[in-house]
């Protein structure tokens, strides 16, 4: 508790002084830990940076033409803006490190059109969007069965993703349907919540999960996936997440609430439902509404999406975005290794 208190301390401290915490943003540089073998000795073309907190340690082992991209999973001054102590810590240092080290990057990766723009108007950087598409699987829609729907919603727990409004879904379906929740525990609070309100229901089960690489191949034995996702924050307002396309490329009926981005796929595509606002009632609404025959249309149009929205095609346009910064467009061509 007293070295969370300390490293907590220091990282105020250093982002009102305006110096690049490194100590507290990567393993083994606090102070007096072993630093070696030191990256600053080495030399790289392109630097890819998968978190906002690691850009001081790419301009720190940046050298001569060497290229940096941030992709940037998330707007993160307003990561977690509805939680009171995230705001109180984290939230200064993203800001600082966004207001330093943003417009130095080459080129910043980002997940939706929403976030991207919030980038533009904040600090004058419009990123590309590159929307996270899993790999492609050569699988087919399963079929369905009308006396049993089943659903699915795998990912992280977290509080603010409201995982209890999904639950309370099925308190108001008919007796078709079923609910899986593959989860990764969060907060230990939540989690119990999470447990316990499952447990008080016959058509809710929390499974174990599997590993990455097998979410797709694994539920393309459901339905339908569901994401009904309140925007508690700015994040969750313009999410478009993996699940969205892992749900896609495991050829189900996808079925989500308003969310902005997530909204423009699913009707692009006609891959799954969409209520009317984001509580438990009005999502039961829409499930019911749907007979075999929709389901098995809709899942056959997410077979026709995954068909794009893979993450080969995101390679290509990632290629020739690379290959642009040392002015190739050639996207076969790639700059000479090594990459970190």
């Amino acid at each position: 508790m007293k070295e969370n208190a300390r490293i907590l301390a220091t990282r105020l401290k250093y982002v009102l002084l305006g110096r690049d915490p490194l100590f507290l943003l990567v393993p083994g540089l606090l102070p007096g830990a072993d630093r070696s073998p030191p990256l600053e000795e080495k030399s790289f073309d392109l630097i890819v940076s998968h978190d906002l907190v690691l850009l001081p340690l790419a301009f720190r082992i940046k050298k001569g033409k060497s290229k940096v991209i941030l992709d940037a999973r998330e707007f993160y001054p307003k990561n977690f803006d509805d939680q009171l102590v995230w705001r109180l810590t984290s939230k200064p240092l993203n800001q600082y490190l966004c207001r330093k080290y943003l417009r130095l990057c080459d080129r910043v990766f980002t997940v939706s059109e929403g976030i991207a723009e919030e980038f533009h108007a904040q600090y004058g950087v419009l990123p590309e969007v590159i929307m996270s598409l899993p790999e492609y699987h050569a699988l087919q829609p399963s079929p369905v069965d009308r006396d049993h729907i089943r659903i699915i919603h795998h990912g992280w727990a977290s509080p603010s993703r409201r995982i209890d409004r999904m639950i309370q879904v099925m308190d108001y379906v008919d007796d078709r349907f079923t609910l899986d929740l593959m989860m990764i525990p969060g907060k230990e609070r939540a989690w119990r919540e999470i447990l316990q309100m499952a447990e008080t229901r016959e058509n809710v089960q929390v499974i174990p999960p599997v590993e990455m690489p097998d979410i797709v191949p694994f539920t393309n034995q459901y339905d339908i996936g569901l994401f009904l996702v309140p925007p508690t924050n700015f994040n969750l307002k313009y999410t478009l997440p993996n699940k969205l396309f892992e749900f896609i490329q495991a050829r189900l009926c996808v079925a989500i609430g308003p969310s902005i981005e997530m909204r423009k796929i699913v009707e692009q595509y006609r891959c799954g439902i969409v209520s009317s606002d984001f509580s438990p009632r009005s999502m039961a609404l829409e499930l019911n509404k749907l007979d075999e025959y929709q389901i098995s249309r809709l899942k056959g149009n997410s077979d026709g999406a995954a068909q794009i929205l893979n993450a080969d095609e995101n390679g290509k346009k990632i290629l020739t975005l690379i290959n642009e910064l040392w002015g190739k467009t050639d996207t076969g061509t790639h700059p000479t290794e090594p990459w970190i």
